[in-house]
């Protein structure tokens, strides 16, 4: 049965095109984007026929380019649910039970779990059994997480393009040619996955490489050859993972202490990245201190499950290390590789690419809530320039993905509950006397400088 979590959103920031509170960081002001081009779906009474009306009269379009009647349409079901449409709502044509539960679980700052795989059927039967995979389609099928209102309050008429609707088979005319609707060509995102590689990057296809970068993307990933390991410090590495090894036949104690000191030696390359990138470099040292200390395991962990991304069932800890789930029960890390792979297969099922990973490492570092901050504006507005290179990298390399942006971020509160669980077991783990005191790794550990 799927369970429902409500992590500490204080941390969770408000971006340009995403609902209040829902991502990590300090607040955005949604009113200086250029993103939101209007007030968003109207609340009013989904009985009113004269704003059912107004919306298809708005977005016939879909009809026009699909060849079927507005009846039809509105006759058509739900792409969620199945249910009866009510009306156009946050992007696409929905019922009237998915539009509410879409902006409930935007306003009131939900964070959804599945337990199942994240693969649950969503149909008017089962739509309240699993609410994380309800609100995964949502996405998925086009909603818009930027069109709910800030304020709460009822009223504005959508001005968001309509999302491809995917019309039923039978309302799907053989006329339809490739310069009309074609609901084959809906993207699944839950059917896209990472090609295998060597690498521990995951490139965009060769079409997507002609495009653009964002400048700021560019300039983080200019510094990117910071956070990888010189041929000499590669082979200290491998000498630790052979010792790993050789320590996981022989008992938990010594795989710890080696795996510690794998993460004691990256932790030494994120200062030297993160000194080195565009806008870290103008905040100061004291502020700097500050941000790593409070997101030195989010670092961590997302890089290690970004490289897992062509390791299905597998957390490559290291270049020549990996470790099942089942292994990781007997070491008693169960649940932190646990959910460390469940990361991992939504940034597989996202497809998540070099220029995306780089930009949500730089967005967990740059938080501007973190306690002690002196210049938290500075940081909040860094944070904010990242942010908007995110939006406008995904917008333009991935148009046929339009939930792609809103999908990233919310990946982050998942790395925020997996690295309160790793501390905490890293935690029990030092007090039991099973791991050592490596002089960096848990001086930020303990997180009282």
């Amino acid at each position: 049965m799927p369970t429902h979590q409500s992590p500490n959103l204080s941390r969770v920031p408000q971006y340009p095109g995403a609902a209040p509170g829902v991502l990590y960081g300090a607040p955005l002001d949604l009113r200086d984007t250029h993103s939101l081009v209007g007030h968003p779906d109207s609340s009013k009474d989904p009985k009113d026929d004269d704003r059912l009306t107004a919306d298809l009269a708005q977005h016939s379009v879909i009809a026009a380019q699909s060849g079927i009647t507005r009846q039809q349409l509105i006759n058509s079901p739900c792409p969620i649910c199945g249910d009866k449409i009510s009306g156009f709502h946050y992007g696409i044509f929905s019922c009237e039970s998915c539009k509410g539960f879409f902006k409930r679980t935007v306003q009131n700052k939900k964070n959804y779990v599945c337990m199942r795989g994240a693969s649950c059927p969503v149909t008017t039967i089962t739509r309240k059994k699993c609410p994380a995979c309800r609100f995964d389609k949502c996405l998925r099928m086009g909603m818009k997480l930027e069109a709910i209102r800030e304020d709460r309050t009822r009223g504005g008429r959508s001005t968001y393009q309509c999302a491809p609707y995917p019309l039923p088979p039978t309302l799907v005319t053989p006329t339809t040619s490739a310069h009309h609707f074609d609901p084959q060509r809906l993207p699944d995102a839950t059917a896209v996955k990472a090609e295998p590689s060597d690498s521990d990057e995951v490139k965009p296809s060769p079409s997507d490489e002609n495009r653009p970068v964002p400048l700021l993307l560019q300039q983080i990933h200019d510094v990117e050859h910071l956070w990888h390991c010189s041929e000499s410090e590669m082979a200290e590495l491998r000498q630790s993972e052979q010792a790993a090894r050789q320590a996981m036949e022989n008992n938990s104690q010594d795989f710890l202490n080696n795996l510690c000191h794998i993460a004691d030696h990256r932790l030494y390359k994120i200062v030297k990245w993160c000194k080195s990138l565009p806008l870290f470099r103008h905040i100061t040292i004291d502020d700097q201190i500050c941000l790593l200390i409070n997101s030195w395991c989010e670092l961590l962990l997302l890089s290690c499950c970004f490289r897992s991304m062509d390791s299905p069932g597998e957390i490559r800890v290291s270049s020549g290390r990996t470790m099942t789930l089942q292994q990781a029960e007997v070491m008693g890390i169960g649940p932190c590789i646990e959910r460390m792979l469940n990361l991992t297969y939504q940034l597989s099922r996202l497809q998540v690419d070099k220029y995306e990973y780089m930009a949500m490492k730089v967005i967990v570092l740059l938080s501007s809530d973190v306690s002690g901050l002196r210049e938290v504006e500075k940081v909040r507005d860094s944070q904010k320039k990242v942010v908007q290179a995110l939006q406008e990298y995904t917008r333009t390399h991935y148009p046929h993905l339009p939930p792609k942006f809103g999908e990233l971020l919310l990946r982050i509160p998942e790395l925020q509950r997996t690295c309160q669980a790793s501390k905490e077991m890293l935690s029990m783990k030092k007090k039991e006397g099973d791991v050592p005191s490596f002089n960096f790794l848990f001086e930020l550990l303990r997180g009282d400088h």
